[in-house]
């Protein structure tokens, strides 16, 4: 009887954990490359850079990224782009009121389906127009900007 009973409650065990759907145990991807995500890093990269190199423009977009997977930020790029303090192109009304160009979508789309992703260091997560965190990545002149890692 004992094994009779352990082993209905090992199915019941089974068969209740195949019953719970993966959107409530797996942690959804904040950067798959959805119509949204690029839409926002789209966005946000030719607010912040539309007159910029294309190496500004990936390294904006980059920064973003790497906010979005690092604990310290808000966990996607509409919150990382929209926080408090940090994009004066949000405060200013710049990328609400601005279109991206097809330039900046592709940009965009790549860098979410991580065809430039890997390129970066994980830590680039500072963009200004002075030096910060533990050391300046790339500085680019035509631009007066800093790209810094934490």
């Amino acid at each position: 009887m004992k094994k009779l009973l352990s082993l209905l409650l090992t199915i019941c065990l089974i068969i209740g954990g195949l019953a719970i759907p993966n959107t409530v145990t797996a942690k959804t991807n904040p950067l798959k490359p959805t119509w949204n995500n690029i839409y926002w890093l789209s966005k946000a990269m030719y607010a912040e850079n539309h007159s910029g190199t294309d190496e500004s423009v990936i390294l904006t977009g980059i920064v973003i990224c790497q906010r979005v997977r690092a604990s310290s930020y808000p966990d996607s790029i509409y919150s990382v782009i929209s926080q408090r303090g940090q994009y004066s192109t949000w405060k200013d009304g710049t990328i609400s009121s601005c279109e991206p160009d097809e330039r900046c979508l592709e940009i965009a789309e790549e860098i979410l389906r991580y065809k430039l992703y890997k390129k970066y260091p994980h830590n680039l997560v500072f963009q200004s127009q002075f030096p910060q965190g533990i050391k300046t990545y790339k500085y680019i002149s035509e631009d007066h900007e800093y790209f810094c890692l934490a």
